[in-house]
């Protein structure tokens, strides 16, 4: 069998490199919940805003209708963007 090769890019000790990689996760949990938050919020705002409601689909224009069906696909994929 051979013998494995290791890089200069593997922590010498993992133990220790996975308790600081826990430390630094524990530490910056409160900041990314609080960012995953208002963009999801923003999104939910977005979405349900009268510029990309259905009813700009009913009364307006074709221009109109073009440009409110492109910010509600970019909506879309930021939606599922931030789902993933």
């Amino acid at each position: 069998m051979p013998k494995k090769m290791y890089s200069s890019l593997e922590p010498k000790k993992v133990s220790v490199f996975i308790e600081d990689s826990l430390k630094k996760s524990a530490f910056e949990f409160d900041s990314n919940v609080a960012n995953i938050y208002k963009d999801v919020v923003s999104w939910i705002l977005n979405m349900t805003s009268l510029a990309t409601s259905l009813h700009i689909f009913n009364t307006g224009g074709e221009t109109t209708n073009r440009k409110a069906f492109e910010t509600r696909v970019k909506l879309i994929i930021k939606g599922i963007q931030l789902a993933t």
